[in-house]
């Protein structure tokens, strides 16, 4: 594990998703505007408009070619900078993140990260194609094949486990925040958005690296559909509660939706407190969740997470329906339900 580099202070703005998905601690404030034909750098293009988010917004550019040879399907994610600091900067942590996960198969490679002039943050990096949220919502009924959710979700954890293992949890995890690349990359995972990520490790007073010890009272980070009680009750957040996400997010792309999917935010915590211990029984889900299920909440602040247990409980619902590895996820051809992504 690495240690920490950046300063501890909290991210209240979103970073760049486009999603709508209940509500969550980012906030609306300016956001960069650059015109298409504006060169950043002196080496990217923007070609045009992607999406934008709470603070953020991605632009689709292109490698200058009379500086070097041009690679397509990369993009720009830009920030306004506040000189009054009423809103904190969250691409300095993000290409942070990004650069320690440079091992790892389940992120998006970095190019570029700087400050233009004082305007705006600035990062460059792979251009990825649409979220599981996206995916998801697609299908019939909203919710993927039994196959694909639980194949998809290993993945998913891998994703998860490589960021713990750097020092960081994410405090944001769901269905948005997970894209599959752009062909012919389209059976690859990858985790995104790390504006909100948070170092979980400090040196102690020998110089060793332990767990950070938790504050009295946490902010609330993440989006109340899918975060856990802990945080709804402002209670330190650590790698259980990305599980918890996790847990949420798969029961989402399982069945189409969350208990609580239609509630107001003020009611959520106490429908969720009802819900979890019947949730597995309430949504049908696969009788060998139960394990997956009772792990994550045996976990306490400063557990780290069986992956590997977790993994394994959801191989053994491949093993024990019949799902292989390697058969098409619901958007590839081949797939039941391919027809439904003819255009993306």
């Amino acid at each position: 594990m690495s240690a920490p580099e950046t300063s501890e202070n909290e991210k209240s703005c979103s970073t760049c998703s486009t999603s709508t998905e209940s509500s969550s601690s980012s906030s609306e404030h300016p956001k960069p505007n650059f015109t298409e034909g504006t060169i950043i750098n002196q080496k990217w293009q923007i070609s045009k408009q992607l999406g934008a988010g709470g603070i953020g917004v991605v632009y689709k550019v292109e490698r200058v070619p009379s500086l070097e040879e041009a690679k397509e399907n990369n993009a720009l994610k830009a920030e306004t900078i506040d000189p009054k600091r009423r809103y904190k900067e969250t691409l300095k942590v993000e290409a942070l993140v990004l650069r320690r996960l440079c091992f790892s198969e389940h992120v998006c490679d970095l190019f570029m990260a700087g400050r233009l002039e004082s305007s705006a943050n600035v990062i460059v990096m792979t251009e990825l194609g649409p979220s599981l949220s996206f995916l998801r919502r697609r299908c019939p009924d909203q919710h993927f094949t039994l196959s694909t959710a639980i194949r998809i979700t290993k993945r998913a954890i891998s994703s998860i486990e490589d960021l713990h293992a750097i020092g960081f949890i994410h405090r944001d995890i769901k269905p948005s925040n997970f894209a599959i690349g752009l062909h012919p990359h389209r059976r690859k995972l990858h985790l995104l958005d790390f504006g909100f990520a948070r170092s979980y490790l400090t040196w102690s007073a020998n110089s060793k690296l332990v767990h950070r010890p938790p504050r009295t009272r946490a902010p609330f980070m993440g989006t109340d559909r899918y975060c856990s009680l802990n945080v709804h009750e402002r209670i330190e957040q650590s790698r259980r509660d990305d599980m918890w996400s996790l847990f949420f997010t798969l029961i989402e792309l399982m069945k189409g939706k969350l208990p609580w999917r239609n509630l107001g935010r003020k009611e959520i915590p106490a429908a969720k407190k009802k819900a979890i211990p019947f949730l597995l029984e309430r949504t049908r889900s696969p009788c060998e969740l139960n394990l997956m299920f009772d792990h994550i909440r045996s976990l306490e602040y400063t557990s780290r997470p069986d992956y590997a247990l977790l993994k394994k409980c959801l191989s053994d619902v491949c093993v024990h329906r019949g799902f292989l590895d390697h058969e098409p996820f619901d958007w590839e051809d081949g797939a039941h339900y391919r027809k439904y992504f003819e255009n993306t």
